[in-house]
């Protein structure tokens, strides 16, 4: 009977993933069943394109290993490093918040920012891992614009081959540094 149950959660912990394209990583800690109710309706549960998923640490460090090719990590990284990535993103009381598209995401950050009892872990963003100074830049740029560009970064292209000769052995960690100046320069490139 728990087997059988371990599999029905770790089953319905695959599909949220899976269904989402945007998922927050929480830590929460010490939330009364008042305050996590407020928490909820505070969010909108009841929208249809955001949901909340409560999940055992090690269900979800499972399920996001089997899910990490799917994620974005560097390839060069070895599977221990990639499992320590996601252990450490794992800790404590954990909760997932889907959510189908990026308007949601705002006033999800919005509410985030007002509570003191759920912690910002991560963000799987269109099978990408962002931290919270991702997100902040995500939100302030058009999201199609920051998409672009990372997805243009991983694809390998010439843009990638430029910025790795120019910026040196790590440009990406360069770009994330320097990322909304960068984008600004794009902007007026385009203007």
């Amino acid at each position: 009977m728990i087997n059988l149950k371990k599999k029905n959660h770790k089953r319905k912990t695959e599909a949220f993933v899976d269904r989402f394209p945007i998922i927050l990583l929480l830590q929460h800690n010490n939330l009364t069943v008042q305050e996590w109710f407020d928490f909820q309706s505070q969010l909108g549960q009841k929208k249809t394109a955001l949901q909340f998923l409560t999940i055992k640490n090690s269900l979800l460090k499972g399920v996001l290993l089997n899910h990490s090719g799917s994620l974005y990590m560097d390839e060069k990284l070895h599977d221990k490093d990639k499992k320590k990535i996601i252990e450490r993103l794992c800790q404590g009381p954990n909760v997932l918040i889907g959510c189908e598209n990026s308007g949601e995401l705002e006033s999800i950050w919005r509410c985030l920012k007002t509570t003191t009892k759920c912690i910002f872990m991560s963000c799987f963003f269109e099978g990408k891992i962002l931290n919270h100074l991702d997100v902040e830049i995500l939100l302030k740029t058009h999201s199609t614009i920051y998409s672009t560009l990372l997805s243009h970064l991983d694809k390998k292209t010439e843009l990638y081959h430029v910025l790795q000769t120019t910026l040196g052995l790590h440009p990406l960690l360069h770009l994330q540094r320097n990322l909304l100046g960068l984008l600004s320069l794009l902007k007026q490139s385009k203007a």
